[in-house]
């Protein structure tokens, strides 16, 4: 009966320690994810300055060859075959 209670008490032991582990990681990986979101969100006028300055370099910016330019709306009208039965499905068509 010894032995019963020892290997119940070393089994639930040895489950608290996992139980802690996976908690730990969670935890700490959360930290980290609420840290990076907090450093790299910007909201209010350092959100809209952010926005306007990219906005103005995309306007300066050079344009895409031509060839890149019809691959890119070739791959945008395949996709859009592809998946236009569930659009249609959506929009009750």
């Amino acid at each position: 009966m010894a032995n019963n209670e020892r290997a119940q008490s070393t089994g639930l032991q040895i489950f608290a320690l996992k139980t802690m582990i996976v908690a730990g990681t969670f935890f700490s990986t959360f930290l980290l994810l609420v840290f990076f979101i907090n450093a790299n969100f910007q909201t209010g006028p350092a959100f809209w300055g952010k926005f306007e300055e990219q906005l103005y370099r995309m306007a300066d910016d050079q344009d895409l060859p031509a060839e890149k330019k019809e691959k890119i709306l070739a791959a945008l009208r395949k996709i859009g075959t592809k998946y236009q039965p569930y659009f249609d499905a959506l929009s009750g068509k």
